[in-house]
């Protein structure tokens, strides 16, 4: 199937999928155990990602859990830190248009 050997920033789309599911499974199990959204659970999700792509090896599966963790961790950054922004906030306010 060439569909699946396409790139998306230099990875193919079984990474990518792979990476996704990482990231999604691995926010379900970590969720209860270090929290999610938070800036300690980012940097802990991205220090995992290293130690886990370092025992798991250099193999596209090892690359890819490793990917969706990393991700993980750095979109609970990004909520932290929006979360504390108008950014995060939302317009709550009403702005005269209709």
């Amino acid at each position: 199937m060439e569909v699946l050997n396409q790139k998306i920033a230099g990875l193919d789309l079984t990474t990518l999928f792979l990476g996704g599911a990482s990231k999604s499974i691995g926010e379900r199990i970590l969720t209860p155990i270090i929290g999610n959204g938070t800036f300690k659970s980012g940097v802990i999700k991205i220090f995992g990602s290293t130690v886990l792509q370092g025992l798991l090896g250099q193999n596209k599966f090892a690359k890819a859990a490793a990917l969706g963790i990393g991700i993980d961790g750095v979109e609970d950054i990004v909520t932290n830190v929006l979360s504390m922004t108008s950014l995060g906030a939302g317009n709550t306010q009403d702005s005269g248009v209709i």
